[in-house]
């Protein structure tokens, strides 16, 4: 038999000879199912593990160990069917199972996965008792080893000091804000007070991290959040330089020739390939039009850049990023003649472009044509979820004319932002450069206005008919 948690062994052998269910145990919450209904034979059963009133059922092979044990696990139910079966009942003192000659019973009850005789009865509950014992034991050794030993003068807290937590996100907000200058302003003072003051209330990160999030629900600018950190910062930029999602955040359908590419996020190299893909596609079928939704796309990295790419048929200028190096020494957003005095920005690594973003006071975007091509009628879908990388999609084939906008205003949250460590084991994300379109100037709070506006459920539908 085993120890509730410790997996203790201990091999009592009655006269009579079945299969050992291998893992089978005192408590009452250990392994149960159905009896099979048949005699054991030379290949092992297998048995249902889990409790069979509620469905829970899992399969483990029994081991045969010989005429020398008898355990086994039987379901009240199917003994009415098997007359010659011997019925198991509990002992109303020791809680342990017998097997009893009273014939067959039915019965919804689900007996215990291990019967035996009532002369090892005494050694099983002396073995239960011991088992018990050691569990209590170890029990509190782990807690002696987690506490340390009781010191009435030194009393040990586990629990973070949030008050310091809420000083690290507002000094890091001022240090790496793309322009300190708006966090003046009395809206975000009231924000940072707030941040203050729910320190104080606080009980664990849970409650922490939604309050945080409803103080920011209606923020001054958005990609603002707090999460627990799993690792670094820095490490985990490096992951997102290589993530993979697993598949689907770019789906390719079709309405007849009707080429209909829904895409989910721009994260994930996976979705890179998977836009490609779809463009190798609509180049191999006659395509009378491209249909793509992005209105359940809140944003992500750099699968923007092949999902317009694909559609242009020479260099488009889009926009540019600016940090506090640019906003430390302009009041302006930048002109035509400060783009256009930087090179493109290239690359692929999300780490590279926050180093450059924050070191340049200019970050220029371009797209360039990208093979195979598709020139044909594109309609472009949004809604009022439609954010960040997914605006700069929409914003750069609306300033190229190379597509018709339908669906809702966008989200109007179109700022790069970075992760930092915090204190207690939190990372904040904090917007570290505004966006300035060529075509529709700053995105951050206004959106793109679509070129036929309905609800977004019609978008389609209204899409199909142009």
């Amino acid at each position: 038999m085993h120890g509730d948690r410790f997996g203790i062994e201990v091999e009592i052998k009655p006269k009579s000879g079945f299969w050992r269910l291998p893992e089978a145990g005192i408590g009452r919450r250990h392994f149960r199912g159905r009896h099979s209904g048949t005699e054991p034979s030379a290949d092992p059963p297998k048995r249902r593990v889990g409790d069979a009133r509620h469905g829970r059922e899992d399969e483990r092979a029994c081991e045969r160990v010989g005429a020398d044990l008898e355990w086994r696990e039987i379901h009240g139910d199917s003994l009415a069917y098997e007359p010659w079966r011997r019925i198991p009942s509990v002992h109303p003192i020791d809680d342990l199972g017998h097997l009893i000659p009273d014939g067959p019973k039915r019965g919804p009850e689900i007996y215990r996965s291990f019967f035996m005789p009532k002369t090892h009865r005494h050694s099983a509950i002396r073995l239960r008792a011991l088992c018990n014992s050691i569990n209590m034991l170890a029990f509190a050794i782990v807690a002696i080893q987690f506490v340390g030993p009781s010191n009435a003068a030194e009393p040990v807290s586990l629990k973070t000091d949030y008050s310091d937590v809420a000083a690290a996100i507002n000094e890091t907000m001022r240090a790496y804000h793309y322009n300190p200058a708006e966090l003046d302003s009395p809206e975000y003072r009231r924000i940072e007070a707030a941040i203050t003051a729910l320190a104080e209330t606080a009980t664990s990160d849970e409650a922490l991290m939604d309050g945080f999030r409803a103080i920011w629900r209606n923020g001054p600018f958005s990609h603002v959040t707090l999460n627990v950190g799993q690792q670094s910062a820095d490490d985990l930029a490096d992951y997102l330089d290589t993530i993979r999602i697993g598949g689907g955040g770019a789906l390719l359908s079709w309405n007849g020739d009707v080429a209909v590419l829904t895409v989910n996020t721009m994260m994930g190299l996976d979705t890179i390939e998977e836009i490609d893909a779809a463009y190798a596609e609509i180049a191999e079928r006659e395509t009378s039009a491209l249909i793509m939704d992005l209105r359940e796309n809140g944003g992500g990295a750099f699968a923007v850049r092949p999902l317009v790419s694909h559609l242009l048929t020479e260099v488009f200028d889009a926009g540019s990023f600016v940090s506090q190096p640019w906003n430390a020494t302009h009041q302006r957003e930048p002109s035509r003649a400060d783009l256009e005095a930087v090179d493109s920005w290239e690359g692929w690594s999300i780490k590279s472009f926050w180093d450059d973003v924050q070191t340049n006071p200019v970050t220029r975007i371009s797209f360039a044509p990208a093979e195979p091509g598709f020139d044909g009628p594109v309609y472009v879908l949004t809604s009022n979820r439609t954010a960040s990388a997914a605006e700069l999609a929409v914003d750069a084939l609306k300033g190229a004319n190379r597509a018709i906008i339908i669906g809702e205003i966008t989200a109007g949250e179109m700022l790069s932002q970075k992760i930092y460590d915090i204190p207690g084991g939190f990372h904040l994300s904090l917007p570290i450069a505004d966006y300035y379109s060529v075509v529709n100037g700053r995105i951050e709070g206004v959106g793109i206005q679509p070129d036929i506006e309905t609800d977004a459920a019609d978008a389609l539908e209204v899409a199909l008919k142009q």
